[in-house]
């Protein structure tokens, strides 16, 4: 998975725990295609809450936002994105420099998040990793409106994150 950093915030370390929790995504999700590319961003608090305010309604900053690029439903209009997730599915998604399908762009609230990290005794490692996560599950399809998909997404969470080290 290529991982474009879109902020002069990122150290080395945020770059790792980033790189590593995609991995551990990755090969626990098992897409159909693993050459995917993402874009992450670290933005301010007033510039996650413009984000939050003008695509979600919502007046208030936030910890991370999603963008997916990508629209795929699957059976009964449930989504599937690992066995749906290929190029010949999304050959308009596929960067013509690297040949990667792009699922999207996340936006990480480093203030919101470093508060959370704090009020939920996480510490920032944990906290980076679990947002950019939720950011990348997104991107690949999981939901958290309806009850029974929230349990489907915080279920892979917990899969994902408990393999971190």
């Amino acid at each position: 998975m290529k991982i474009n950093f879109n902020s002069k915030i990122f150290t080395k370390k945020y770059r790792e725990y980033i790189a590593d929790i995609y991995s551990i995504a990755i090969d626990t999700i098992k897409p159909a295609c693993t050459d995917l590319e993402v874009n992450v961003a670290f933005v301010s608090k007033s510039e996650i809450h413009r984000l939050n305010h003008e695509f979600r309604g919502v007046d208030r900053a936030t910890d991370v936002l999603s963008f997916p690029t990508l629209d795929y439903e699957g059976d009964n209009g449930k989504i599937i994105p690992a066995r749906y997730l290929t190029k010949t599915n999304f050959p308009a998604d596929i960067d013509m420099e690297t040949g990667n399908i792009m699922l999207g762009d996340i936006y990480i609230c480093l203030p919101v998040c470093f508060r959370q990290a704090k009020e939920y005794g996480t510490g920032r490692k944990r906290e980076v990793s679990y947002l950019a996560l939720h950011g990348l599950l997104h991107l690949l399809g999981y939901d958290h409106i309806e009850d029974a998909d929230k349990k489907k997404m915080r279920a892979m969470e917990d899969k994902i994150i408990n393999q971190m080290k």
